[in-house]
């Protein structure tokens, strides 16, 4: 266990202890990294107690610290206006590398069941770099989450239903007739990159009675096979990026089986909706929303959010403890009207999250490519992929905060040099690797009771680093942000190269040399852990 847990642990303990009267004193334990001057490691629980027992948070911080009696392996001090400042003591820090381990002491009471819904791009093309984007997050996200102990599935919403399909579809069969050199009026707004030409081709070379037929009389055919094949080549490039989904969940679905009427049928029958200028609205301003919202329009067609709120339906039905979306920032006004729909059906739309994401700007020899789907303009996230490879954007792209805009520069992400962020992670793997190899024969099997040598300044600085690993996975899984564990990752690659740098670690002093293993295999550990969250395996050479 870190000593950040058993922080943690020993917190709830002497919470519970002196105020057993407080229900669920798990919430009250906040512990953060402190400002090197003031001590490592920094609970702040006084604070948020003061708050619910009206009491100073002085004393309270007084009353936790008396409580703390381990003083051999680090001290204990109250601050105003209620912090109590910890700091390690060398014995305690050895004993951290001695029995720090990776895995995650998520209690199984805890655990949840979570379904994150992510990427869920139209069926009308090939992926670009802000499907990517999604992808990623999503896809570190959801393997953080598992790690941590948590039931996670995910899915990708298929929105194969409405006006984009019938206009990608048009767009094909006018780019049909235009191969079979007939006369066509292109649609407006249309499709029109050259992705629509090839499908076009696919499905006249599979289905050749086309070429003599209305192709307008197999419109439906035309559609399917279109979603099949633009589906099927998004699978396929998701695939290559390493991100696999565990459901695709089809809005046609929701016609066919009429789940869009039964879920107006509902709420009718609670008295959430009434009908103005021949449609039918529903009374989302009575929750979270401005204005109230369409359901059915007057041409008597149910609108899109009307299928979206008979999906989350459909979604709340599976008795998943959290539901999360992963959204582009564009879809911001569209929370406050879904929650207002889940709370009209009296379902607890708090257990709807919704993670907003802000976009990608891809440059190439320092220019901005401007991207649209519609006019063909776009560099695809296929040809990405086979320019800079799946690890690296990987990286790039879950190495900022979903709330941060990424500019996405691909020469710089092909450098192999220290300034390639992944390649300075990867260096300090391969180099922990090649130190390993060189003496693996001789390495003794009880490597972890030479922790008791390392006794330089800068060594604990790197085992307190290591330490941090719980802090920010923590971080990580509640604030649902990966990035926290990329700039981690760099943090402790920076240490090592630094420590690598100035120490040799094949010594012909045995005990500092396997001392000094020991603690770059840990660093190996966590990097090795960090980089898996994001699907990228550690190398051994360079």
């Amino acid at each position: 266990m870190s000593f950040y847990n058993y922080l943690k642990t020993e917190t709830l303990k002497h919470i519970i202890n002196l105020y057993p009267e407080i229900k669920d004193p798990a919430s009250f334990v906040e512990i953060q990294i402190s400002n090197p001057q003031y001590g490592d490691y920094t609970i702040l629980s006084s604070m948020k107690l003061a708050k619910h027992l009206k009491e100073s948070p002085l004393k309270i911080a007084d009353k936790l610290a008396q409580n703390f009696n381990n003083k051999d392996s680090f001290s204990v001090q109250v601050a105003n206006p209620g912090f109590i400042n910890i700091t390690l003591k060398e014995d305690a820090l050895q004993d951290i590398l001695k029995n720090f381990s990776i895995k995650s002491y998520l209690n199984g009471s805890e655990s949840k069941k979570i379904l994150i819904e992510y990427v869920s791009a139209n069926p009308t093309g090939p992926l670009h770099i802000g499907h990517g984007r999604w992808a990623a997050f999503g896809d570190s996200l959801s393997r953080i989450l598992k790690d941590y102990g948590f039931d996670v599935q995910t899915e990708f919403y298929v929105n194969n239903y409405g006006n984009q399909m019938e206009l990608f579809t048009l767009s094909i069969i006018a780019r049909m007739k235009e191969i079979l050199k007939e006369d066509y009026a292109f649609p407006e707004n249309g499709y029109q990159g050259e992705y629509v030409i090839e499908i076009a081709k696919k499905i006249l070379n599979k289905y050749p009675f086309l070429a003599k037929e209305d192709k307008n009389q197999h419109f439906e055919l035309i559609r399917e096979e279109a979603l099949n094949i633009a589906l099927t080549e998004q699978k396929e490039t998701l695939k290559n990026f390493g991100v696999l989904f565990d459901s695709f969940f089809f809005e046609s679905n929701l016609h066919q089986e009429n789940k869009i009427s039964k879920i107006i049928e509902l709420l009718v029958s609670k008295n959430q909706t009434y009908k103005k200028d021949g449609a039918l609205w529903l009374k989302t301003s009575n929750y979270f929303d401005t204005e109230d919202r369409v359901l059915i329009r007057e041409n008597g067609l149910p609108t899109y959010f009307a299928a979206d709120i008979a999906y989350h339906y459909e979604k709340f039905k599976r008795n998943f403890d959290i539901y999360i979306n992963i959204w582009g920032t564009d879809h911001h006004g569209y929370i406050a009207r879904l929650k207002s729909a889940l709370k009209a059906l009296g379902l607890p739309e708090e257990r709807l999250i919704i993670l907003l994401g802000q976009l990608v700007n891809l440059y190439k020899n320092k220019n901005l490519i401007r991207m649209s789907k519609r006019t063909g303009n776009m560099v695809t996230l296929k040809e990405l992929l086979e320019e800079v490879g799946p690890d690296v954007l990987r990286f790039y792209l879950t190495s900022r905060s979903l709330n941060s805009t990424i500019d996405f520069h691909i020469e710089k992400a092909k450098e192999v040099t220290m300034d390639n962020p992944l390649y300075y992670i990867q260096y300090a793997c391969a180099r922990i690797s090649s130190i390993k190899r060189n003496i693996a024969e001789e390495i003794p099997n009880n490597l972890d009771e030479y922790s008791k040598y390392i006794k330089t300044q800068e060594e604990y600085e790197i085992i307190k680093k290591i330490d941090n690993f719980d802090f920010f996975r923590e971080k990580a899984v509640r604030d649902y942000e990966p990035y926290y564990l990329v700039n981690y990752m760099l943090d402790l690659s920076r240490l090592f190269h630094i420590y690598y740098q100035k120490n040799r670690i094949i010594n012909q002093d045995k005990t500092i040399q396997w001392s000094r293993l020991f603690l770059i295999l840990r660093i190996h550990e966590i990097l090795s852990k960090g980089l898996s969250y994001l699907n990228i395996i550690p190398l051994e050479k360079m």
